[in-house]
């Protein structure tokens, strides 16, 4: 197993992990013949697009800090979410199809990947940066300005999608925020971000435990891979078929990880001074 110390020993502060995690973080089983729309975005820095694209022949190693589930916005009383270790399962299997491999002895890591997922209820200006806002020329609407904004008088002439990525922001959504950061720069306390994938899903009808494992899967591709624009798809399309896709589905996809030997540092489960 690959020794998490070196990074625990840098007393990361609340800071740092926020950071790294990134900010953004109905029926009883989904149907996938609902046709739930997946939106997926990566954000890709300089510095992330001169890395190699992992693959199964030539993987990438990472190490992984893990906030579990957060509430963006209003909380919702009663929410089914899913469990902590089978979601975290689904992510670390999705990964693996892609070319990101937990590190080893053997093999040490060279990215920290932040994983959290959850909610966004009742904030459209946070919706909107999930949504990849930036990317369709969208998000001065949730920028405050002085006097008339000019772009007020072009909405007629928005890009294609646009429309749609802000009715779903004026929606609640689940999410789920991947992030990647240099490890060599961020054991000596320098954070240099690689990349960030978000995936979401309208909460309607729908419940998280159900629909944020469908989602990841459907959009594995995405991950980690610069998109110009939200990419907009259905869980039904990513499947192939029509009809029920269960968290039972999508676990026994692979082999489980040994959570208690991957190099997965879990803040659900960790106190960090």
């Amino acid at each position: 197993m690959f020794n998490l110390l070196p990074l625990m020993r840098l007393r990361i502060t609340q800071v740092m992990l926020r950071a790294v995690l990134g900010m953004f973080l109905v029926s009883p089983l989904l149907m996938a013949d609902q046709d739930l729309q997946v939106i997926a975005v990566t954000d890709m820095t300089d510095e992330g697009r001169d890395r190699p694209v992992p693959s199964a022949e030539n993987p990438i190693y990472y190490q992984a800090v893990t906030a579990g589930y957060q509430t963006f916005g209003r909380g919702v009383g009663g929410e089914n979410i899913p469990p902590n270790d089978a979601f975290l399962q689904v992510v670390l299997k999705t990964l693996k199809k892609e070319g990101y491999i937990p590190a080893t002895d053997k093999n040490p890591p060279t990215i920290v990947l932040g994983f959290s997922w959850g909610s966004v209820w009742e904030d459209y200006g946070t919706a909107l940066q999930v949504l990849g806002g930036d990317k369709l020329d969208i998000d001065w609407e949730i920028k405050p300005t002085l006097g008339l904004e000019p772009r007020q008088w072009l909405k007629g002439l928005r890009k294609k999608g646009a429309d749609r990525i802000i009715e779903l922001a004026n929606g609640n959504l689940f999410v789920v925020n991947i992030n990647a950061y240099d490890r060599p720069s961020l054991i000596k306390g320098d954070l240099v971000p690689l990349w960030q994938t978000r995936i979401a899903c309208p909460t309607r009808g729908v419940w998280a435990k159900d629909a944020m494992p469908q989602i990841v899967v459907a959009a594995a591709s995405m991950i980690g891979r610069e998109t110009e624009f939200p990419v907009v798809s259905t869980v039904a399309d990513a499947f192939g078929k029509r009809g029920q896709v269960t968290m039972g589905d999508l676990t026994v996809m692979d082999e489980d990880f040994d959570l208690e030997r991957a190099p997965v540092l879990d803040l659900t489960k960790e106190t960090i001074n």
